[in-house]
């Protein structure tokens, strides 16, 4: 036993010769109390252990005891005396929890627990520490001091301990040998209460509680194992009694009782010979042959019943133990088996039946297996298809004939779970056949319960799927050669259909733009005929209000000077109509075709556009040209000069602005016109030769033939 150091009892109340707080005398007669509480079978647990703490607390003084007891994962207190309700409160739980409630388990399963408490029940004494004993007990007179610095941190008690004010505190285990129960807590404001006697005391009378809770266990555990094996006698389905060592009944099922004539009736202790009409000689001599420890049976014996009738019973008498290994008496279990004759015949009948069912199924593999597996009925297709006879395979296990690891691992589960399975097509090699190759099943596996639905045999139906499978294989090969060739048509087919719908989509782009292209050119044709009409009418007007005028006055002239003296000046007025006849019909001439485009060439004619342009439409035209270009075939340059006038008109009626620029160059193989003017400008993409709807045909014109003659406009 340790000692606890000097500077944490300043009594020296801890040495082996202190005499404690209470003497010998006192410790017998608490000792003798506690016992006298232990043995009140009769009294309820609780108060036993309430009368124990009492009597402890009074022999010693102290301000507060307790008794901690095992409940569930915790040790909550079941009795204590002297401790504020509010430590009480803060102090019961002892498991170690998360923030969700949950108890904090270790690696073993076992709960946490939290302070010195937790450490003396979980076993976690160190009697190397001064405050421990090698009985796992843990106990101060100067509690408070054990936290000071430097003291050894594995006592951890809590912050309810630590601000409780107690002073002297042992904390003794309550054992049932290695197993802890309890824990019996002693508290108290004074320091030095305590002294090694008393620990070494506390921990006898805490080993004396254990014992008493053992053996109140014990008892409760005996007490419900005969009410149980009461309660199964009297409700048992057959003939049961249970006699002590004088034939006398204790217990006895209801049809016993019923049989024996003592239903409703008090029998316990009632002697069965005295009871029972003419219990035969060897019946008596079996009893005795029971009671000396042997063992008697019959499958099949009769007797005759008070109304004269025989009747048929199955019995057994077997001697029953008393917990010191002594025979106490005998059980007698007797069933009449009339019925079960009877019965055995119509399950034999119904057997036949069956089997000559199962053996009608030609095309189907059916047995029917024990819970072990082992063959109880077989018909003929299965047996042949085994090789052996329906007798041969009775009673043999499925898989010591059979062996297959997988299919046990199936039997078993529908055994044990109690749910059919069933496979269609599943594979199967018979051990010792390679020659039969992989053969192919369809199978149901069903379970059998009787009526508390415990699975007492199975029924396993195959059929041999090999030829539908084989042929189902080579279908399926036929199926995916005849898939592959359609994939292949099929990506010809698609490549070509994807051709011809691209050369659809080409086709009907080129006649949109063929549509197009007629709209445009009927347009241009209508355009082309009303400039036709409108020049024919421009050159009518000139030719009616201009030339023709000028003739009429000169006519008028004419006629004048033949009447008139004063012919000299009419004459002068008539050559000057004339004059100016001439220089309209000129203009005309020259607007409508320019001799110089004909006599000079492009440049020549383009000089002489601009000063045309600048005289009569005030127009000023910056022209640059290229020297030395080389010559053009007729058409061109007349349709480059006729171009180059249109965007010069289009520039007087659209751009306003009197100015204008016109550049000729020579590159390479071609040749480049620019027309450029500062006006307001227009949105290029609603013109007719972008594909628009308005602007004039003058431009649309323009790109035409440009296209036409290997060249292009740009805006």
């Amino acid at each position: 036993m340790r000692k606890e150091p000097a500077d944490m009892n300043n009594s020296g109340g801890v040495s082996e010769s202190s005499t404690g707080r209470i003497d010998a005398e006192s410790r017998l007669q608490l000792s003798l109390g506690i016992a006298g509480a232990l043995s009140r079978c009769n009294d309820e647990i609780g108060s036993t252990l309430g009368r124990v703490v009492d009597l402890i607390r009074e022999a010693i003084g102290f301000e507060a005891v307790g008794l901690r007891m095992r409940k569930d994962d915790d040790f909550p207190y079941c009795v204590h005396r002297g401790f504020p309700d509010e430590f009480v409160h803060a102090d019961t739980p002892l498991c170690a929890r998360r923030a969700d409630g949950t108890v904090i388990r270790n690696g073993n399963g076992t709960p946490v627990l939290a302070c010195t408490c937790g450490m003396v029940l979980g076993g976690q004494a160190y009697p190397e520490l001064p405050y421990f004993t090698e009985g796992g007990s843990f106990w101060t007179n100067h509690f408070p001091e054990l936290f000071q610095p430097g003291r050894d941190p594995r006592t951890c008690p809590r912050d309810t301990c630590r601000s409780s004010g107690y002073q002297s505190m042992a904390l003794i285990p309550i054992r049932s040998g290695r197993e802890i129960l309890g824990l019996l807590q002693l508290h108290d404001s004074k320091a030095g209460g305590l002294d090694l006697q008393m620990i070494q005391l506390f921990e006898c009378l805490a080993g004396q509680i254990g014992l008493a809770l053992r053996c109140r266990r014990a008892e409760e555990e005996l007490y419900k194992s005969e009410e149980q094996l009461h309660l199964s006698i009297e409700h048992a389905p057959t003939n049961i009694a249970m006699f002590d060592r004088n034939m006398c009944y204790l217990a006895a099922s209801r049809r016993w009782l019923e049989d024996h004539n003592l239903a409703g009736k008090p029998f316990v202790g009632l002697n069965l010979y005295e009871t029972a009409d003419q219990i035969p000689e060897h019946w008596k001599q079996i009893h005795q042959h029971c009671l000396s420890g042997g063992v008697a049976k019959e499958e099949e014996e009769h007797s005759i019943d008070p109304a004269g009738r025989k009747r048929w019973w199955r019995w057994e008498t077997r001697p029953w133990h008393s917990g010191l290994g002594q025979v106490g008496g005998i059980i007698i279990f007797s069933e009449e088996i009339r019925a079960g004759r009877a019965a055995r015949e119509a399950l034999a009948r119904e057997r036949e039946v069956l089997q000559a069912i199962m053996n009608g199924a030609k095309n189907s593999h059916l047995v029917y297996l024990d819970p072990n597996f082992n063959f109880v009925l077989v018909n003929e297709t299965y047996a042949r298809t085994a090789g052996y006879a329906p007798s041969e395979l009775i009673g043999k296990n499925h898989f010591a004939l059979f062996p297959n690891a997988e299919n046990e691992e199936i039997f078993r589960r529908v055994r044990d779970t109690g749910e059919p399975v069933s496979y269609v097509d599943k594979p199967f090699e018979y051990p010792g056949h390679p020659e039969l190759g992989i053969t192919y099943w369809d199978l149901l596996l069903s379970p059998v319960k009787d009526k508390a639905g415990s699975v007492i045999g199975l029924v396993c139906w195959l059929y041999d799927t090999t030829e539908r499978k084989r042929s189902e294989e080579l279908m399926q090969r036929a199926k995916e050669e005849l898939e592959a060739r359609v994939r292949e048509r099929t990506e010809e087919l698609s490549h070509t259909v994807a051709t011809l719908q691209d050369e659809v989509i080409l086709r009907r782009a080129a006649e949109e733009a063929l549509q197009q292209r007629t709209e445009r050119l009927r347009e241009l044709a209508a355009e082309l005929t009303g400039a036709e009409q409108r020049e024919r009418r421009r050159l009518a007007q000139i030719l009616h209000d201009g030339l023709q005028q000028i003739l009429v006055g000169a006519k008028y002239r004419l006629e004048s000077i033949k009447r008139n003296e004063d012919a000299g000046r009419l004459a002068s007025e008539v050559v000057r109509i004339i004059d100016e006849a001439i220089k309209t019909s000129r203009s005309l001439t020259a607007e409508l075709s320019p001799p110089i485009l004909y006599q000079s060439g492009l440049i020549p004619a383009l000089q002489w556009l601009v000063a045309w342009m600048s005289h009569e439409h005030n127009l000023d035209v910056d022209f640059k040209a290229a020297k030395n270009l080389r010559p053009l075939q007729f058409d061109m340059t007349v349709f480059l000069f006729l171009t180059i006038r249109e965007l010069l008109f289009n520039v007087i009626k659209h751009a306003t602005v009197r100015s204008a620029c016109v550049e000729v160059t020579e590159h390479k193989d071609h040749i480049r016109i620019v027309v450029e003017d500062k006006g307001a400008g227009f949105d290029r993409t609603q013109l007719r030769y972008a594909g628009g709807r308005t602007g004039g045909f003058g431009l649309f014109y323009i790109n035409e033939r440009l296209g036409m003659l290997g060249g292009k406009m740009t805006i």
